[in-house]
């Protein structure tokens, strides 16, 4: 069995920044408040600032204690997002929305996008 063909992808795109909150039981904020800090340290890091952020990507469910991605793009003032997406599903979620975000961007779909998690 030979080597396997070099992918497109790789080395195209690149992950650039991360943002946390406080670790607590008890924040006494929201899930959106927890988010938008975590993603605002996130975009910093990265030496971006939100307006240049157009893909959102973040685990949702309407009965836990989550963000929307529609939240999100207006709690950071996003201005041109071309792509918001969400999932509800299980713990491949966090891989699955880093690769998703990673084949738009290669794309060219977005040119910066932030994924969340929880």
């Amino acid at each position: 069995m030979g080597a396997m063909p070099e992918q497109a992808i790789k080395d195209k795109t690149a992950i650039v920044g991360i943002g946390w909150t406080a670790f607590s039981r008890q924040s006494g904020t929201t899930a959106l408040n927890l988010a938008l800090e975590a993603s605002l340290k996130a975009i910093d890091d990265a030496g971006l600032s939100p307006k240049q952020i157009d893909g959102v990507f973040t685990h949702f469910h309407k009965h836990a204690d989550t963000a929307a991605p529609r939240e999100m793009v207006h709690g950071l003032g996003l201005e041109k997002c071309n792509f918001e997406v969400f999932n509800n599903g299980g713990g491949s979620w966090n891989c699955s929305a880093v690769m998703t975000a990673a084949s738009l961007v290669f794309a060219g779909v977005v040119n910066y996008a932030l994924c969340t998690g929880r």
